[in-house]
């Protein structure tokens, strides 16, 4: 009995130290491949610009500028998956609206160098910010938006820096609740090294927040996103999507959610 005793336990201890080592493999799924404009048809639509954050990491993003300086300008943190290359699409609706846009590049992601942490991607989502500052964009017209694992890059932006709304897409309250929901027969919480503690933040922000999400999102269940939506502070607005998932809110109408919240809360 002891034998086997030693053996589970070491079977167990040898699992969670795996989880511990791989963990940042099992949070970040980057696509390595360069994010090229041409190859996406988006020359015409973007200006690819080369950001260098406060550790000397150099960054690609896509920006469009406003038509006019009455419009807003939503920077997009993507998810955890792809680069962005893949969230053209997200943007298609704004732009014709005349809105600025900005795809915020992460490290490791689209053919950028280094290896994404949250320390990491905080500071390639302050250089961005920090060249729309520079470019002399009013915080009053500035947008920030949060896809899955950019919920809790958008929201720390909101903390850092004046912006006049903020926009939660699939949202999750934490990275240590997420690991402990997935693996809950090990301490995961209490593991994690990138932590994303949206629902411990977002009662500070103090500007309005449009909560987006799916019902039937089954990679982070929209419970969290209710979650993350009562903690908030008001103003604050949730829409769940009945049939939508977790990629594919747009296809349900979220792309019109956050054009009547921006017009409301920024063009109002």
């Amino acid at each position: 009995m002891l034998t086997l005793l030693c053996a589970v336990a070491a079977v167990y201890f040898g699992l969670l130290a795996v989880l511990f080592i791989f963990q940042r493999q099992l949070i970040y799924v980057p696509d390595a491949r360069r994010a090229d404009l041409a190859t996406v048809g988006a020359v015409e639509l973007m200006e690819a610009l080369e950001l260098t954050a406060a550790d000397g990491m150099s960054t690609v993003s896509w920006y469009r500028p406003p038509a006019g300086p009455e419009h807003p300008v939503l920077v997009l943190f993507q998810g955890n998956a792809g680069n962005i290359g893949d969230r053209l699409y997200k943007v298609a609706t704004f732009v014709q609206e005349g809105w600025g846009v900005m795809l915020v590049g992460y490290r490791g992601y689209g053919g950028n160098a280094g290896k994404p942490t949250e320390a990491g991607l905080y500071a390639d989502a302050r250089a961005a910010l920090r060249f729309l500052q520079d470019l002399g964009v009013h915080p009053e017209r500035l947008v920030l938006y949060g896809e899955s694992l950019g919920s809790g890059i958008a929201t720390e932006m909101a903390l850092e820096t004046k912006a006049r709304a903020l926009i939660l897409e699939a949202p999750f309250t934490s990275i240590a609740d997420m690991a402990q929901q997935r693996f809950p027969f090990f301490p995961a919480r209490w593991l994690v090294l990138d932590r994303f503690d949206t629902v411990g933040k977002i009662g500070r922000v103090g500007i309005p927040v449009l909560v987006l999400h799916g019902e039937r999102d089954g990679v982070t269940p929209a419970e969290l996103g209710r979650r993350v939506y009562a903690a908030a502070g008001e103003p604050k607005r949730l829409r769940v999507f009945p049939d939508a998932g977790h990629v594919d809110l747009f296809e349900h109408g979220a792309d019109g959610a956050v054009v009547e919240f921006v017009e409301e809360v920024v063009e109002g």
